[in-house]
C-alpha cells in the first residue's frame, strides 16, 4: 500500500516521496532531487538574462544601424580637413565597439558575474558570459536566420 496523508480538512492525498537519482554509474544520490531543482532555476534565470539581453540587443541595435551608415555616408560624401576625419574615425571606431558589445548580448550561454572589485555594483561579466560563442560569416553558409517565441 503506498504511503497516504491526511490534509487538515481530511482528504487523502498521496505522500511525496523523495528519491535518489541515480548517476550513469548506477550510484544514487539522495541530494539530486535539490540538485536538479537548482539546474533548473538557473536554467530559467539565464533563459531570462538571455532573453532581455536579446531584447535589449535589438533596441540598441537599431538606432546603432542608423548612427554607422550615417557616419560612413559623411565619409565617403564630404571631404574632412584632418581634424574632421580623426573625430569621424573616432566615432566609427566606437560605434564598432558597441556594435560588438550588442553582438555578445545575443551570445549569453551562461551567467558569470564580474569581479570589478567593491566600487562597482555586481553585474554580469559580458566576455565571460559569451566567450567561446558564435558562428562568424565564414561558418554560417547558408544557415537560416532563426528566432525565438514564447
Amino acid at each position: 500500500m503506498k504511503p497516504m496523508k491526511v490534509t487538515a480538512r481530511g482528504e487523502e492525498r498521496w505522500k511525496k516521496k523523495r528519491s535518489p537519482i541515480a548517476d550513469q554509474t548506477g550510484r544514487t544520490d539522495a541530494n539530486g532531487p535539490a540538485r536538479a531543482e537548482r539546474a533548473d532555476q538557473e536554467a530559467e534565470t539565464l533563459r531570462s538574462v538571455a532573453t532581455l539581453a536579446a531584447a535589449v540587443s535589438h533596441e540598441i541595435n537599431n538606432p546603432l544601424m542608423a548612427v554607422m551608415i550615417n557616419l560612413e555616408l559623411l565619409e565617403s560624401t564630404h571631404k574632412l580637413d584632418a581634424y574632421g576625419r580623426e573625430r569621424l574615425e573616432e566615432a566609427l571606431a566606437a560605434a564598432g565597439v558597441i556594435k560588438e558589445k550588442v553582438r555578445r548580448f545575443e551570445q549569453i550561454t551562461r551567467l558569470e558575474i564580474a569581479d570589478d572589485g567593491p566600487a562597482l555594483p555586481r553585474m554580469l561579466d559580458l566576455e565571460k558570459s559569451s566567450r567561446g560563442v558564435g558562428i562568424g560569416p565564414s561558418q554560417a553558409g547558408d544557415l537560416p536566420g532563426i528566432s525565438v517565441r514564447r
